[in-house]
């Protein structure tokens, strides 16, 4: 696989912006992104909502005690704990609903290649072929190829539900603990999906687990970069439902590039 530009973090916030202009100005682009539009608007409302009912029926369990209503006149103890409980249940809410903006998108994108693969597979494809993308030659297909990349998709899954759970216990210490997490949930994010981005673009390379972990790990600043801004852009409400495909055909431009493609500047003509 060549890397000729060396391309850097610039290059993915240019291959975001390139890919929004293609699915959006595109005709042939245009198609498929109506389709994979629709499809992942229902899938990602629904994650959503069961990622918040899930988060907020955990916190409600944690901060509820079998002692409510026990005393008539509660003491100062009582007291000072139902108003301790009352603050902790605010802050786990703030942090759920803001761990479920930053989690979601990463969520979604694997469950999405998982089960989904049609659709954002078409949109990468027609972004990759409008970018100029070369053929490549030997591209792995057929069903041995489909089991090793669903293969690959589950245990990258595993590992970060595994990281993100190991992160909540961070919660349990209201003000600077949540904040910690925010920020530590968002890296790890911004990781996981521009890895996700960028397996598209692995799996047409026919690159092994280990392959792709080492390539992630030689070029921080291109996939933190490519997935920190996917993040931000998947959390504007309502607009975000958009971003979680053009994301994909941004993905599809970079492949292009790094495969050798002439890089187009953005606001190029």
């Amino acid at each position: 696989m060549n890397d000729p530009h060396q391309l850097g973090p610039a290059a993915a916030v240019g291959a975001l912006v390139e890919g929004f202009r293609l699915a959006l100005g595109s005709s042939r682009l245009r198609r498929r992104m109506l389709v994979s539009f629709g499809v992942n608007a229902l899938g990602f409302l629904l994650l959503c909502a069961l990622l918040l009912w899930g988060a907020f029926a955990l916190v409600g369990w944690l901060v509820t005690t079998p002692a409510d209503g026990a005393a008539a006149e509660p003491g100062w103890l009582l007291s000072s704990w139902l108003w301790i409980r009352g603050a902790l249940g605010v802050a786990l809410r703030v942090a759920a609903v803001l761990g479920t903006a930053v989690v979601a998108p990463v969520l979604y994108n694997f469950v999405g290649s998982l089960l989904l693969p049609i659709f954002s597979g078409s949109v990468f494809n027609a972004a990759r072929e409008e970018a100029a993308g070369p053929p490549v030659l030997g591209a792995p297909d057929g069903f041995v190829a489909t089991a090793k990349v669903m293969a690959v998709e589950t245990r990258r899954l595993a590992r970060f539900a595994g990281w993100s759970l190991a992160l909540l216990p961070l919660n349990l210490f209201p003000g600077l603990g949540s904040a910690v997490y925010v920020c530590a949930q968002f890296l790890l994010s911004a990781r996981a999906l521009g890895w996700d981005l960028l397996s598209y673009h692995f799996e047409l390379h026919g690159l092994s687990f280990d392959e792709q972990r080492r390539w992630v790990r030689s070029r921080p600043g291109l996939v933190l970069t490519l997935g920190g801004v996917a993040t931000l852009l998947c959390l504007v409400p309502l607009v975000q439902l958009l971003f979680v495909t053009t994301n994909v055909a941004g993905a599809g431009v970079l492949s292009a590039w790094l495969d050798g493609a002439p890089r187009r500047r953005p606001g190029a003509g």
